[in-house]
């Protein structure tokens, strides 16, 4: 598989996608990268980060609790006091206010060459804001690590909630990543993250389950959503590959969802079964749902398929809710789907043991041809769910706690009485 390096639209980073979807890329009109100056993307980067951002000549405001990087906080805000706290971005192109103090000035100088400025940046304004807790729901973050790190002498905890299946990411053996991790508590899905990230400075782990599938169940209940749980024989969970990702040893897992979705639409049409394919992004919502649906239309040429996610943050735990058998390729909302009680099945279609399910046996096939892919799916459909629990190499607690109220548990942690 080749790989090829595009700007984005501002000119102001790179990132590298596979060649089968360069078109698509290139028609939204973004630009190939090829020798493109690294110091005019230093400038480009500088210009929109001033064009962007508003000063305030003050300290930061007072909170009890901070969600540490914007990017998955919908999920944490369900659940905290409102009022008490706040969200601090810490990605260059995430940040939209910058505060200048006497305070925050005399802490970056003083530590200049411990950390990089933005790192200095972030963890004095922690250090001013004195929240009782930081919390991120990204689960390996080398800003994260090294200012947990950086305010030890402080009576703040921090804490990572794990989002995502990490089996496979390259990140959790990088020598220097590991050499320089340091998570105070990790809040994990089950043991198999505490054996993953055995090599890791976590100094306290504990498995919470996960908390996206159990605010869907509760959202479900708060909105009267009807759940017919055997409406469709099959979910198939949309999983498109454009971009050299995490997996960067297996190029294979750039076409191995598309192989997924021919097979499981072959057998759904040979045999009339039931199936929703469920969209990562929700349909029509911009350049991510119409990336998706190019990638898949490479693959499925033959079928009249659709992508369905209704709503926009649990669309794909509905979707999972109302069907027999969930099949992913390395989609967290596999492990996930044990919230539900409900049978998967992944296909490890590069072969590789670091791509796998905690639960094996049963739950998992490695590449095969369309008959043995056939005949698993046919057979897990077949079984009750006490019948496959039982044709597991794991129990499936190992992949997902489900024995622990999640919910209640995250409530009592930012309950500020």
């Amino acid at each position: 598989m080749k790989f090829i390096k595009i700007l984005n639209l501002k000119k102001t980073d790179s990132f590298t996608v596979a060649e089968t979807m360069l078109d698509f890329y290139l028609n939204k009109k973004y630009s190939l990268f090829n020798s493109y100056p690294k110091y005019l993307l230093k400038i480009n980067i500088f210009i929109d980060f001033l064009k962007r951002i508003k000063i305030k000549f003050k300290n930061p405001p007072k909170k009890n609790f901070l969600i540490f990087d914007c990017e998955n906080d919908f999920y944490l805000k369900q659940l905290m006091p409102r009022d008490e706290f706040g969200v601090m971005s810490t990605r260059i192109s995430k940040i939209y206010t910058v505060y200048i103090s006497v305070k925050l000035l005399f802490y970056i100088t003083i530590n200049f060459l411990k950390r990089s400025v933005k790192q200095n940046y972030i963890a004095g304004l922690i250090k001013i804001i004195s929240p009782k807790i930081v919390v991120t729901h990204i689960d390996l973050s080398s800003d994260f690590h090294s200012i947990s790190k950086a305010l030890l002498d402080t009576n703040i905890r921090f804490i990572t909630v794990s989002v995502s299946h990490l089996t496979a990411a390259t990140i959790i053996n990088n020598k220097k990543f590991l050499e320089n991790s340091y998570i105070p508590e990790f809040l994990c899905f089950s043991d198999y993250d505490k054996k993953l990230l055995q090599k890791f400075n976590v100094k306290k782990f504990t498995a919470v389950g996960s908390l996206k599938p159990t605010l869907a169940k509760e959202f479900i209940i708060k909105n009267k959503i009807k759940i017919n749980p055997e409406k469709y024989d099959i979910c198939l969970v949309g999983e498109p590959e454009a971009e050299e990702g995490d997996f960067l040893n297996f190029n294979e897992v750039i076409t191995a969802p598309g192989y997924i979705a021919e097979y499981t639409h072959r057998l759904c049409n040979e045999y009339n079964l039931n199936l929703i394919f469920s969209a990562k992004f929700k349909p029509g919502s911009g350049l991510s749902s119409d990336l998706e649906k190019y990638y898949y239309d490479n693959f499925l040429q033959k079928y009249n398929y659709r992508l369905v996610k209704e709503h926009k943050n649990y669309g794909t735990y509905i979707n999972i809710m109302q069907s027999k058998l969930i099949i992913g390729h390395a989609s967290t909302t596999l492990r996930e789907s044990f919230t539900y009680k409900k049978k998967i099945l992944a296909w490890n279609y590069t072969n590789s043991p670091d791509v796998c399910m905690p639960t094996k046996g049963i739950s998992e096939i490695g590449k095969c041809s369309y008959k043995e892919f056939k005949d698993r799916v046919l057979e897990i459909l077949n079984m009750s769910y006490q019948d496959y629990i039982g044709a597991l190499k794991e129990d499936p607690e190992y992949s997902m706690v489900t024995k622990i109220d999640t919910i209640q548990y995250f409530k009592q942690l930012f309950k500020t009485h």
